[in-house]
């Protein structure tokens, strides 16, 4: 048997064929840098994906399902597909960013039905790569439904979002993956995504592992194909790991109903920027003093954001004449505006509008509920 570094240096070879250049994206993995890689192995042409702050963690574990059974001997496209397969994996260690994530490693078909090899523990570049470097050689069948019935123990007290990778070539099954993967997302719902990559060109494997990625519902199933350089890679990670935040707000787009939220200011979880409504005394329009710290911020966020206006919409209760308190509304959202302008905001990017008593927050009927109605509420946009 070869040296174990002329075994890392052969695989390291052959990864050449299955990744690409590299980007401004990546950062450069050193050959010895044991905590990004396997001492020993050469992994230039894999590099890590750095992230920015439009990016944010996806999910809080992953999984591993790899096909050891015996077709993954077979050969595809001149290299043996366990190979391939192995070298995905890896390739993809090496490309998953900086995250604190739980992972694991299991495997079906040789040596025994299926072995959890690593994990479920802290995710380590090292600890995983070393898992899939001491995989054995491929032999068996392809009991994938075995390693989907001990995956529900694998995840049973793990907390937060999963994804679960499956690289096989999907040679010599039936439909019983698919049922048996269907009662592990029944219980874990939205927190289980699947994705599945196919190794080869089985037809019928191909739509094993589509119905198996489509039974996760928010999953995909991919090719090694599709993955063979750093781009494809990148992107297939960024998908499975990471979620987009255009705006660097912390909500991601999915689920952001405010998707160009200004720079610095603080969102809720739907992504819309907090401001608080200023309120008045009764028959007044002077600013009182906890209206300076909301006032305050917005003027710091309109001087960082300088292409952002805003509308100051003034409101009273329903105490007094129509007409009076028309008035008495455009009076505070100037004095809203007035503030601003002092804190070096142009006027022109302020519009102050009065709306009387038509617009009232909350009931009339009571001193606390007029209390509220007797207000500013501050409208920013970006026309």
């Amino acid at each position: 048997m070869l040296p174990k570094s002329v075994r890392y240096m052969v695989l390291a070879l052959g990864i050449v064929a299955v990744v690409a250049c590299a980007s401004t994206e990546f950062e450069h993995v050193s050959a010895t840098d044991k905590s990004h890689g396997i001492s020993g192995f050469h992994f230039d042409l894999c590099k890590k994906l750095v992230l920015n702050n439009q990016y944010r963690r996806k999910v809080d574990n992953f999984i591993i399902v790899f096909d050891c059974s015996a077709s993954m001997s077979q050969s595809y496209k001149g290299r043996i597909k366990f190979d391939l397969a192995r070298n995905i994996a890896l390739c993809m260690n090496q490309t998953i960013p900086d995250l604190k994530l739980v992972a694991g490693l299991r495997t079906f078909g040789n040596p025994v039905y299926t072995s959890l090899c690593y994990g479920m523990t802290r995710y380590s570049k090292t600890g995983l790569g070393d898992a899939l470097m001491a995989l054995k050689k491929p032999s068996g069948v392809s009991p994938l439904s075995f390693a989907f019935d001990a995956l529900e123990k694998d995840l049973w007290n793990v907390k937060g979002k999963t994804a679960v990778i499956v690289i096989s070539d999907g040679v010599d099954m039936n439909v019983d993956p698919v049922v048996a993967i269907k009662k592990i997302k029944d219980r874990k719902g939205d927190d289980l995504c699947i994705y599945t990559i196919l190794i080869g060109n089985d037809p019928n494997g191909k739509g094993i592992l589509n119905q198996i990625a489509l039974s996760g519902v928010c999953g995909f199933s991919t090719t090694a194909d599709n993955l063979a350089s750093a781009g494809g890679m990148a992107d297939f990670v960024r998908k499975v790991f990471l979620e987009h935040d255009s705006d660097s707000d912390g909500v991601p787009d999915s689920i952001d109903n405010c998707p160009d939220t200004p720079k610095e200011a603080i969102v809720d979880e739907q992504g819309c920027w907090i401001i608080k409504d200023v309120f008045f005394d009764f028959d007044s329009y002077a600013l009182r003093p906890d209206a300076y710290p909301i006032l305050d911020n917005v003027a710091h966020i309109m001087d960082i954001n300088p292409d952002l206006k805003i509308e100051i919409d003034g409101h009273t209760d329903i105490i007094g004449p129509e007409r009076y308190n028309d008035k008495l509304s455009v009076n505070r959202a100037r004095a809203g505006m007035n503030y601003l302008v002092r804190k070096g905001i142009a006027r022109d990017r302020i519009k102050a509008v009065g709306f009387g008593f038509s617009r009232p927050k909350t009931t009339n009927r009571t001193p606390e509920g007029r209390a509220k109605n007797r207000r500013i509420e501050l409208v920013p946009s970006r026309r």
